[in-house]
């Protein structure tokens, strides 16, 4: 694949295993945030550029299923990134819509923040890149088929859930950590102005609806989907 070969470029260029973060602006329609990927070395798709996207023929991916994971997972933006030996990471954009006491999380004190990071019952912390996230990291057995490790930011602006999902079936070394805190680094978000919200409303129902994302990652989209057809000609191949 021509972007395992810019991966291992860029490997020997960087002088280490990070992967080097030199991106292109994405401006996801339908919601405010921007990221910077780059799109020499990760497969990026969004729901207006999956129609007619030569890369989606070049991983054997149709249009239709793409547009069908997206929609069903109120999911907005797919980053790939192929590593050797069958590895990769791929980066999912969930929005949402809820209810919250809040309009920005990143406007809250640090008591509120721990409010609602709390309401994710899992170990987190804080992440600041000038914008206030919840950090979770954990393993999911049970909603993929084989174990997956995720890396999750969360984070409410303008009374919107956003989750950015970065997931592999390999633990993340250090310097893929580091690779993933530069490209949430690079997220910006559009703010609006928003009516001052009464501090009880939206309270009880906040864990049920930002909750929803926490329950791990998507099975059957580019990493999980490439890496099945490959298994499936291995064990072919074994068979012949």
């Amino acid at each position: 694949m021509k972007r395992l070969i810019c991966v291992l470029l860029a490997l020997l260029l960087c002088g280490s295993t990070v992967i080097c973060a030199y991106g292109k602006t994405y401006t996801i329609s339908g919601t405010d945030i921007f990221v910077d990927i780059d799109d020499s070395i990760w497969y990026v798709f969004t729901r207006d550029n999956i129609e007619n996207n030569p890369d989606l023929d070049e991983l054997g991916i149709t249009t239709a299923y793409m547009q069908e994971l997206f929609e069903e997972n109120w999911l907005y933006l797919d980053a790939t990134v192929f590593l050797d030996e069958g590895d990769y990471i791929e980066l999912l954009v969930r929005k949402k819509s809820i209810l919250t006491k809040f309009a920005n999380l990143s406007e809250c004190d640090s008591e509120e923040v721990e409010e609602f990071a709390e309401r994710l019952q899992m170990d987190y912390r804080v992440y600041d890149s000038g914008y206030t996230f919840i950090l979770v990291d954990y393993t999911d057995t049970v909603s993929m088929e084989n174990a997956v490790y995720l890396c999750e930011f969360y984070t409410v602006v303008n009374e919107e859930s956003y989750i950015l999902t970065f997931q592999s079936p390999t633990p993340f070394s250090e310097d893929e950590y580091e690779h993933i805190y530069s490209i949430v680094d690079s997220v910006r978000f559009t703010l609006k102005d928003t009516d001052d919200k009464d501090s009880d409303s939206g309270s009880t129902i906040l864990k049920s609806t930002i909750i929803g994302a926490a329950v791990g990652g998507i099975s059957g989209l580019i990493g999980t989907a490439i890496t099945k057809k490959k298994k499936a000609k291995e064990k072919k191949k074994t068979e012949e």
